[in-house]
């Protein structure tokens, strides 16, 4: 895991997560994830999914999250799910 901080100066911090083998990296890729720093929710997720298309491959995504406002037990209120072919 590496902390990728081309989002210094902002309020979040985005990690990229991958396999420490050369090898293995060349099958699993990596996925990133940005957290709010002040709350640490997750605010995004980049990367293969468990949801498979037609072929049987599975997608990659990025889902964004969106939380309630005031509320410490805030629910997920909003997620987009844009797949990529």
């Amino acid at each position: 895991m590496r902390d990728d901080d081309s989002r210094a100066g902002t309020d979040t911090t985005s990690f990229v997560v991958q396999i420490d083998s050369a090898l293995l990296r060349m099958i699993i890729p990596s996925i990133t994830v940005v957290y709010d720093r002040q709350s640490r929710r997750l605010l995004r997720y980049e990367g293969l999914s468990n949801l498979r298309d037609k072929n049987g491959d599975n997608y990659n995504v990025r889902i964004e999250f969106e939380y309630l406002q005031g509320n410490a037990n805030a629910q997920l209120v909003k997620h987009d799910l844009a797949l990529a072919d």
